[in-house]
């Protein structure tokens, strides 16, 4: 399985909101740098499934979309939107 396949399905559990088949994409010992600069980075699978669980329960209408990626080696590189509609009703779009 390619890693662009890895990242599409880890995308669709995402959108089904099933976090156990979220996490069944991430190793173990993962070190997830959701937001550089602004936030410390998550390190391990629980600390990973509190911040799935927190930033889902905000999420509507989820629209994952990726526009072009490569694979070179061990590593997967994308481009594309994250966007979904926050409870409070505003859509989100973030590059």
């Amino acid at each position: 399985m390619s890693r662009l396949h890895i990242l599409l399905a880890f995308i669709d559990a995402w959108k089904a909101r099933d976090i156990d088949a979220v996490l069944s994409h991430l190793d173990d010992d993962i070190v997830w740098h959701y937001a550089v600069a602004a936030e410390r980075p998550l390190v391990g699978k629980a600390m990973a499934r509190k911040f799935i669980e927190r930033l889902g329960a905000g999420m509507h209408d989820v629209r994952w979309r990726i526009f072009a990626h490569m694979e070179a080696g061990d590593r997967l590189f994308v481009e594309g939107v994250d966007e979904f509609r926050h409870a409070a009703g505003a859509v989100v779009a973030a590059p």
